[in-house]
C-alpha cells in the first residue's frame, strides 16, 4: 500500500496496530535510502482529527522537533509522520546488561539532552518515555519513537505527567543505587519529579546536570558507596550471575543431553526379579550347551 503526501510517497512495510480511530504503520520513503524508516499515524476519527490537526500542524513549524517529519490529509484521514528508529529498548537493555554508575548517569543525561534538543511538547515527551518507545544503543545514546497511543488524552494531560514518567525511567535505571541508598541527591531529584515539582522542562535539565556533576565528583572522591559490606557483596553476586547465566544454562542443557544420550546407548540389565523360564505348558525348552 502506498500513502502519498505532497512531496513523498510512503510504502507501508508493517501494520503495527489497527484500531477504529487510528492505525499505526511502519513505512519507507520510496525516494530515499532503503534503510530509512518512518512511523505513520493515520487518524480516522473525525473528532480526533479536529482536535489533533491544529496541535500537530503547529509542531511542524517547530524546526527543533526534527523527529516530526510532516502532517497531511488524504482521503478523509489525517497522517502524522515521525522518524522511526530500529534500536533496542532502553528498559530491556538495562534489565539484561550491566552498566556502571557513570554509564547510567550518562544515559539519563543523554535522555534529557535529547528531549531538550527536540523541544517537544510535554504530552509527546510522555509518549517518548513509554517503555515501548524509549530506545538505547551501545554508545549510550537515547532515542524515541512516537506511536501516539495516548493521543486522546492530550487535551487533559497535565504537564507534570511527563515528570512522573521520567521519574519511573530513573527508578529503573538506578534501581541498584536507590536500593543501596548510596546517592541521596539523586533520590531527592527523583522524588521531586514524582510530585511534579518542576515548573519548566529547562529546570529539570539544569537540576539533573547539577546532580550529574555532584555524583561524578563524589565518584572521583570515592564517596559513593552502598550501605554495608553484605549489600555490596550481594550486588556483585547479582552482576556476576547476569554475566554467567547464559553459559550456565548452556552447560546444564549439555549435561542433560549427554546423560540422555549415554542412557540410550547403555544396555539395560534384566531386573533381579526376572525368571528363567524353561517350560511353556507341556513344551520343554532345551538350553544350548
Amino acid at each position: 500500500m502506498i500513502i502519498q503526501s505532497l512531496e513523498r510517497g510512503f510504502a507501508v512495510i508493517k501494520i503495527v496496530e489497527s484500531q477504529r480511530d487510528m492505525d499505526i504503520l511502519i513505512c519507507k520513503d520510496l525516494l530515499e535510502d532503503q534503510e530509512s524508516r518512518y512511523m505513520l499515524i493515520s487518524i480516522k476519527n473525525p473528532d480526533l482529527i479536529y482536535k489533533s490537526m491544529p496541535f500537530f500542524t503547529e509542531q511542524t513549524e517547530n524546526n527543533s522537533f526534527s523527529d516530526l517529519v510532516e502532517c497531511f490529509s488524504q482521503n478523509g484521514n489525517f497522517y502524522i509522520v515521525f522518524k522511526y528508529k530500529e534500536k533496542e529498548r532502553l528498559y530491556e537493555k538495562i534489565e539484561t546488561e550491566v552498566y556502571s554508575l557513570r554509564e547510567k548517569l550518562e544515559i539519563i543525561r543523554n535522555m534529557f539532552s535529547e528531549i531538550t534538543l527536540q523541544d517537544m511538547p510535554a504530552a509527546i515527551q510522555y509518549e517518548g518515555l513509554q517503555r515501548r518507545n524509549l530506545l538505547l544503543d551501545d554508545s549510550l545514546s537515547v532515542f524515541f519513537n512516537y506511536d501516539l497511543r495516548e493521543i486522546k488524552a492530550y487535551s487533559i494531560m497535565p504537564e507534570s505527567r511527563m515528570q512522573t514518567e521520567a521519574a519511573a525511567v530513573l527508578r529503573t535505571v538506578f534501581d541498584v543505587e536507590i536500593e543501596a541508598k548510596s546517592v541521596k541527591v539523586l533520590e531527592d531529584f527523583i522524588t521531586t519529579l514524582e510530585i511534579g515539582g518542576y515548573k519548566k522542562y529547562i529546570d529539570i535539565y539544569q537540576e539533573y546536570d547539577k546532580v550529574y556533576q555532584e555524583i561524578l565528583h563524589n565518584l572521583e572522591e570515592d564517596k559513593v558507596q552502598p550501605q554495608g559490606f553484605l549489600f555490596r557483596l550481594w550486588e556483585k553476586m547479582k552482576l556476576f550471575w547476569r554475566k554467567a547465566k547464559p553459559a550456565f544454562l548452556i552447560l546444564v542443557v549439555g549435561i542433560v543431553f549427554i546423560y540422555m544420550f549415554y542412557n540410550a546407548l547403555k544396555p539395560q540389565p534384566l531386573p533381579a526379579s526376572a525368571k528363567d523360564i524353561k517350560q511353556i505348558g507341556t513344551v520343554m525348552i532345551e538350553e544350548e550347551k
